[in-house]
């Protein structure tokens, strides 16, 4: 066969052939590749050439969970990163959420991407506890991010007095819907929390669910109505620990999500992931999602859409009028872990990543409200622009898997899905498994 390489050891092979000599570029002596030179000197210049070639194609790899109609603001500012180090290539790998934090807990002690983003909160602050993450305080100063962010997301990047993190957005959340369909079923986006359970009653009449969650989704309407119902107060000294998780209150709220969810949700809320809960929306088979932000970004790429004419939002009206409205909030950060393979490239990009032009690259393309304190309103679209000024005119709570242990969030998971699911549990049931939380707690 063609190209064969005969084995001299092997019974009944051909010789291999001598190999062909070749002339000496530089003293025309004829020179077959065994009678190549050797030693030190030629060996150490075959080193540099293979150095070279190396640091020619240096790599980042980065994973994040930006997929689909959500990836162009990210991929725009790697490009943008890539052409200002022409040396450096960002190997992006995109899982779903979920995935991506099973892959980063599996390899952060052998080898985890070089660079991936976090939730502030338990979930950046375990990972810098347990010391896995490198210290960028470095590239803090020189890059003058102290001043470039809001205080609390500063606060959110710190272990002690050195920085692990990077910021990049700023999200919250609203009531989502499609204008056509509010304009097929004559309903309006509702101010009080009467108005609301109006619009749900007409929907629901003519024959469309008038809201879709995913299991995670149904966690973000327990968030909203904890603090429309106990108020903001309330809601914070919870979390510190200061109040009870069997409070009437609390009782009171598990109650009107298990009301809502029997007379208004599309079916199965503990079924559905995102994706699905998306697609269904958009089907116009339910009418209305409590939602983050980026769902601007998603529809505008992933439909088509322009900001506003066929989509807009509301926020959720408090259930308690007096209690007044309070938006909740999260954030995204970018991270490197100690064992990154390419530490010096992966600071360039944490570097860059909070930088103004990155924010404001991120922000034209829809990515959501941007950490960036000098990204200006103007680089917004129009949804944006007014729920930004929402966010910045409101009080604001953390989200409560910001601020509470994995431990305490998964307690609560399992005592919302049994109150939603088993019609058994009556309010006495509520108010013992809050008290077994309590002392777990």
């Amino acid at each position: 066969m063609r190209g064969k390489t005969e084995d001299p050891n092997v019974a009944g092979s051909s010789p291999v052939p001598r190999t062909t000599p070749e002339k000496c570029a530089k003293c025309s002596l004829e020179v077959g590749v065994e009678d190549r030179p050797t030693g030190p000197m030629f060996s150490k210049l075959r080193t540099q050439k293979g150095d070279m070639r190396e640091s020619a194609r240096r790599t980042i790899s980065l994973y994040h969970g930006w997929a689909g109609p959500e990836l162009p603001p990210v991929k725009a500012m790697i490009k943008k990163f890539e052409m200002r180090h022409p040396g450096v290539t960002v190997n992006v790998t995109e899982l779903p959420w979920e995935s991506l934090r099973v892959e980063v807990s599996a390899s952060i002690e052998y080898s985890p991407p070089d660079i991936f983003p976090r939730e502030v909160g338990p979930e950046l602050s375990e990972l810098a506890g347990a010391g896995h993450l490198v210290d960028i305080t470095d590239v803090w100063r020189e890059e003058r991010f102290y001043d470039a962010f809001p205080d609390w997301m500063v606060e959110k990047c710190a272990l002690g007095r050195s920085m692990v993190a990077v910021p990049l957005k700023i999200y919250t959340f609203a009531v989502w819907y499609l204008r056509d369909v509010f304009r097929k079923y004559r309903v309006e986006p509702p101010e009080t929390w009467d108005e609301f359970i109006n619009v749900c009653e007409t929907l629901k009449k003519q024959g469309i669910a008038p809201i879709v969650a995913s299991s995670w989704g149904n966690s973000i309407w327990f968030n909203h109505l904890l603090l429309g119902v106990a108020g903001a107060n309330f809601y914070q000294r919870l979390i510190e620990g200061s109040e009870h998780w069997s409070d009437e209150k609390v009782v009171d709220t598990y109650e009107l999500l298990r009301e809502l969810v029997r007379d208004f949700f599309l079916p199965h809320p503990f079924v559905h992931d995102f994706p699905t809960a998306w697609m269904k929306l958009n089907n116009r088979e339910a009418a209305m999602i409590l939602q983050g932000d980026w769902l601007n970004g998603m529809w505008q790429h992933g439909y088509r859409y322009t900001p506003g004419k066929q989509y807009n939002f509301f926020l959720l009206p408090s259930a308690r009028g007096e209690v007044g409205r309070t938006m909740v909030v999260g954030g995204n950060v970018w991270v490197a872990p100690k064992r990154a393979r390419n530490l010096k490239d992966a600071k360039k990009f944490l570097g860059y990543a909070g930088s103004l032009e990155a924010h404001r690259i991120m922000a034209r393309k829809g990515m959501g409200i941007m950490a960036h304190k000098e990204v200006l309103e103007a680089v917004y679209d129009a949804v944006l622009v007014r729920l930004r000024r929402e966010l910045f005119s409101r009080r604001t709570a953390f989200a409560l898997p910001v601020m509470l242990s994995q431990k305490v969030v998964d307690a609560e998971e399992r005592i919302r899905k049994k109150v939603i699911l088993e019609k058994r549990v009556g309010r006495r049931e509520i108010r013992e498994l809050l008290e077994e939380m309590d002392e777990r707690i």
